[in-house]
């Protein structure tokens, strides 16, 4: 079969991770070519984006991208991959999706938003989730590598570790991981890597945004981070790392933290899971197509609230998303100083992910796109 393929070449953004890992596996069953929205050129990705020289106008065409940016592709057949967090489209994104001859969504709860709020069928929508590579992301064999950043301090910080992954924006939760730590009674240590490909100076709005009261600060060495210590409890924000020194780490802690208001899929989580580790998540949007109470502590948060975040959501209303409470997130902490359920949850948590790898996704696009045409 003959595909065509858009979207972001970067590991910048969640956008990139999918055009990516789907295109390299996309590539060994069909004839691929893919055309990058922004890089030229990509390590095992070279030959396909050559191949758009010659592209395909008689195939089907997948745009991985924005739901207010559909115009942007063509091919035989024009299907849209938007990946959302939010219950509400734009006029603008209403347009663009109708265009589309069909549609591709990350999880149940994206399709049955799009039936909602369009006058398209869920005859029309496939749900094509996000993965992971299970060569790279799988339970540590042996004794956990701590990476040198976290082994300068590591004798400062208490277990249980735990880790939260991504960017610094209000619908991550950042501002509920940070009341729980300064109320939590007991002792742990939160790790949190925080980052933004749009605001370069992420670590002096991370400074400026925490605002951390009452605790002792230090700042380690080159600008490599800064920890908090509080009482028993330590909190260690760190820039954004590598690919293998993220993973290291994530193998390295104890559990996922992602007290999060709303996500489209979810790779950090998605991965943590992979490696083998329980995870305290937000039971709510994409995520619920992989994550399962035997995976770790499920929040149900303190309902819905209006969507807005000044950087992403503040042009029109988006709808709602889930509140977290903190007083569910220290519980939860707080449960997962059991030992024994954080090892049962994190077996679970493997056994979870494995049923979304890049690969599966991949040929369910083309069963998706063979049972159209």
């Amino acid at each position: 079969m003959k595909l065509n393929l858009f979207g972001p070449v970067t590991e910048a953004t969640g956008y990139g991770v999918f055009v990516i890992n789907l295109a390299k596996e996309l590539g060994k069953i069909c004839d691929l070519t893919l055309t990058p929205y922004s890089r030229t050129t990509y390590p095992g990705l070279e030959r396909y984006i050559e191949k758009g020289a010659n592209f395909y106008y008689d195939a089907p065409s997948v745009n991985i991208w924005h739901a207010s940016s559909m115009q942007s592709f063509c091919g035989d057949t024009r299907i849209g991959f938007p990946i959302f967090e939010a219950t509400k489209f734009s006029k603008s994104e209403l347009w663009h999706l109708d265009s589309l001859d069909r549609i591709f969504v990350t999880s149940k709860w994206a399709a049955d938003i799009v039936v909602k709020e369009t006058q398209i069928s869920h005859s029309y929508i496939d749900v094509i989730g996000g993965g992971i590579d299970p060569a790279v992301f799988h339970p540590s064999q042996g004794i956990d590598r701590v990476p040198n950043k976290v082994k300068y301090v590591s004798s400062s910080l208490p277990r249980p570790w735990a880790l939260n992954i991504g960017k610094l924006e209000y619908r991550k939760g950042y501002n509920e991981i940070i009341s729980a730590f300064l109320n939590y009674p007991g002792s742990l240590s939160i790790i949190c890597l925080w980052h933004n490909h749009f605001a370069k100076n992420w670590l002096d709005i991370a400074n400026s945004k925490l605002n951390i009261s009452r605790c002792s600060c230090i700042t380690l060495p080159g600008n490599a981070g800064i920890l908090w210590k509080k009482d028993k409890k330590s909190l260690l924000l760190l820039p954004w790392e590598e690919k293998n020194t993220l993973i290291d780490l994530m193998k390295s802690c104890d559990y996922g933290l992602f007290p999060y208001r709303s996500e489209g899929w979810c790779l950090p989580l998605h991965e943590m899971m992979a490696c083998g580790k329980p995870v305290i998540a937000t039971n709510y949007s994409a995520p619920t197509e992989y994550l399962n109470e035997n995976c770790g502590v499920l929040l149900e948060g303190d309902g819905m609230e209006s969507m807005y975040e000044p950087m992403f959501f503040s042009d029109h209303d988006y709808g709602e998303w889930r509140k977290p409470s903190v007083d569910e997130i220290i519980d939860a902490m707080q449960r997962m100083e059991n030992e024994d359920m954080r090892e049962k949850w994190g077996r679970n948590s493997a056994i979870s992910a494995l049923n979304h790898t890049w690969e599966i996704q991949a040929k369910k696009i083309l069963e998706a796109i063979n049972g159209m045409l």
